[in-house]
Order: C-alpha cells, then sequence, then structure tokens
C-alpha cells in the first residue's frame, strides 16, 4: 500500500479540501491510504469524516507563525510516515515550499495542484509570485489543475502547456441528477415554495464577489417581487454582507444558510444561480450546479472550460448591477433538468474516473 499526505490549511469546505474529500472517499484503500496535515488548531468540517475514514490528520506550525517550526514539524510527519506521495494544493507558487520540504526528505512523488487563477494578494506579492513561480514549482515533479486558466497561473503559461495535467472538478454525478421530490422537499422546508430561488455557494470573501452580488439580487427583486437569495457558506464577511442587504432594505429576502452537508439538495431547489467572482480556477459549484441543470449567470472573469452545457451564461463584471439583473430575467428556467447529469458525466465529470486519472499520475 502507498502512502498520501495532503497537506492543507484546514480541511473546511473550500473547493480545494472538497475536492481532495472526493478523492478521499472513493480511492482504493487497499492501494492506497491518505493522511492530511494542517496548521490550523480548530476542527475542520471534514475531520470527522477523515477520522471515520481511517485517515489521520497532523497539525502542525503555520509558516506565518514561524517557517522554521513548520519546515521542521512537516519534514518529521513525512520522515516518521514514509510517505510515498506528498500533495499541495494552492493558486500561489508560494504553498510550493511544502514540497521543497518533501523533496529533502526523500519523497519521490510531489504533487502541486493549481486550486484558482488568481488570488486576493496586492499587486506587489502577485509580481513576486509570477517571478517566483519557476523556481519555486520545481518541487513540484507532477502538476496539476482544474483548468488551463489555473495552470497558467500558477505555473506559467510555458510549464502549464507542457507539464500539467488538467484534472476535472470530478463529482458522484448520481448524486447531483435533479430529483423533483427533493426539490419540492427542501424549497418547502425553506419556507419558500412559491418563491424564485437565486442561489449562491461559496465562502463569503473577497474572492466571490458578494456585495456586488447583493447589488445585482437588489435589481432583480425590483423585477421579480417573489425573489429570494439564498447563500450557502460561511465566511469573514458574513456581517458586511448583511448589513449592506439592509442597508438597502432586502435584508428580509436574503437568507444565509451557513454551511450544508447536503448541497446537491438546495442546488435542485434553486431557479438559478447568479456567481459573480472576481477568479476562478474551475468553480467546483457551477459544475456541480450543471449537473442538476441549473440555469447559472457567471462572471466572464471565469474560464470558459467551465461551460461544458448550454445551462451556463457569462457577463462581464464591468456591466451594471442592473444590466446583470436583465439577463436574470431572461433565465429560461423550464427547460427539463435531468437530462444534464448524463451530459456531465460524458463529459467526464464522473468522479471516479477522474480518480482514476489522479492515481495514474502518481503512481509512478
Amino acid at each position: 500500500m502507498k502512502k498520501i499526505l495532503c497537506i492543507a490549511a484546514s480541511m473546511d469546505t473550500g473547493g480545494a479540501e472538497t475536492f481532495l474529500m472526493k478523492v478521499f472517499r472513493g480511492i482504493d484503500k487497499e492501494k492506497w491510504h491518505m493522511d492530511f496535515c494542517v496548521t490550523k488548531k480548530e476542527r475542520g468540517f471534514y475531520d470527522d469524516e477523515i477520522e471515520q475514514g481511517g485517515g489521520r490528520i497532523f497539525r502542525i506550525t503555520q509558516k506565518t507563525d514561524s517557517m522554521k517550526k513548520f519546515k521542521k514539524e512537516l519534514a518529521a510527519v513525512i520522515k516518521e510516515n514514509q510517505y510515498d506521495v506528498v500533495f499541495r494544493s494552492g493558486a500561489s507558487c508560494f504553498t510550493a515550499i511544502d514540497l521543497w520540504v518533501a523533496k529533502k526528505c526523500g519523497v519521490k512523488v510531489r504533487v502541486l495542484r493549481s486550486s484558482n487563477a488568481g488570488t486576493m494578494q496586492g499587486k506587489v506579492q502577485q509580481l513576486i509570485n509570477v517571478f517566483c513561480r519557476g523556481m519555486l514549482t520545481r518541487a513540484a515533479n507532477v502538476k496539476m489543475a482544474p483548468s488551463m486558466l489555473a495552470a497558467e497561473y500558477t505555473f506559467g503559461k510555458r510549464r502549464a502547456h507542457k507539464h500539467a495535467c488538467i484534472l476535472k472538478n470530478g463529482l458522484d454525478v448520481s448524486r447531483f441528477a435533479f430529483n423533483e421530490e427533493v426539490r419540492t422537499k427542501i424549497r418547502q422546508e425553506l419556507g419558500l415554495d412559491d418563491k424564485f430561488i437565486v442561489g449562491h455557494v461559496g465562502r463569503l470573501s473577497g474572492q466571490k464577489n458578494h456585495k456586488f452580488l447583493i447589488d445585482i439580487f437588489y435589481e432583480f427583486q425590483k423585477k421579480r417581487e417573489d425573489a429570494v437569495l439564498i447563500l450557502i457558506g460561511t465566511g469573514e464577511l458574513k456581517e458586511q454582507i448583511q448589513a449592506k442587504a439592509e442597508s438597502l432594505g432586502i435584508g428580509d429576502k436574503v437568507i444565509f444558510l451557513g454551511v450544508r452537508s447536503n448541497v446537491p439538495d438546495y442546488l435542485m431547489a434553486m431557479d438559478m444561480m447568479a456567481f459573480p467572482s472576481l477568479f476562478e480556477g474551475m468553480p467546483n459549484v457551477i459544475i456541480e450546479a450543471q449537473t442538476t441543470g441549473l440555469p447559472c449567470l457567471i462572471a466572464d472573469t471565469i474560464t470558459k472550460e467551465a461551460l461544458v452545457t448550454d445551462r451556463v451564461r457569462m457577463l462581464s463584471l464591468s456591466d451594471s448591477a442592473e444590466k446583470w439583473a436583465e439577463e436574470m430575467e431572461k433565465t429560461d428556467i423550464a427547460t427539463d433538468r435531468q437530462a444534464y447529469a448524463e451530459q456531465m458525466r460524458a463529459a467526464g465529470y464522473e468522479m471516479q474516473d477522474v480518480i482514476e486519472t489522479f492515481c495514474k499520475e502518481i503512481d509512478v
């Protein structure tokens, strides 16, 4: 049996962590054992599931607290458990520092998977990222990304096109296949069975652009009085987003649901999704939403590789909130949503197929 160590800040519900959990659930546990190394002291959303599934979670010092301690403690974890593979996700090339530690420890396979096509870092840090990515990402002898846009951001265009494996954000397609009974149940539980539900799933952080989303919904609800906005996720900007909704007089129409374990059910309950992110690598939720047949209006900052079906339309962030609302009003909600799961399976998004590709790439 070969052993994999996955490094993350914490095993919470971010896109990179969710991808790792999909691999953890579906990988052949007779051939592979997965552990996790995190730098946050607090327990993460997925910690219980990892431990119940036979994985271990090691907690070490954060780089920002002490780089010296971080390297020493990570090296100790790797050496004591003799890992065959060390896996790290991240957008910035600086996450590859972890893989230099793994290389020094003699780890044969060192994987860096780009998780995004940008960061919220300042311009100086972004420039440093561009100039250092060649040097730092050399530690990764396996390079992965969910899209070519994400690969180019982390590795640079030349290295991305030459070396990166595009590993899709797969999912259990059958779990996301549209079900009318599930849609009705969730809408009734929310007390919204007679409403037009606009949805968004994502961390309440700057990248996701929720303040503009609130502006968009403010304009949209003028056109549809039965409209409500449900937000799934949590994050540091929750209070600011709530305050903005209240200031616009739509606080009663914006519902914060927090983290939910049954996201597919809520996607089925929605009538459309608005997703004006500043940047994305390949958003998991847009892949998931398409599988349920949910119409999505997304920012054109997101890679066009996300347009797998006709359920997704793009609009510029330079367009006004009124323009976004006008496009939302054109949404076709009459289309049969049940056919899209098979389309996504045919497009290669079945998670078991993705796991097979993943294992081939790291089994060297």
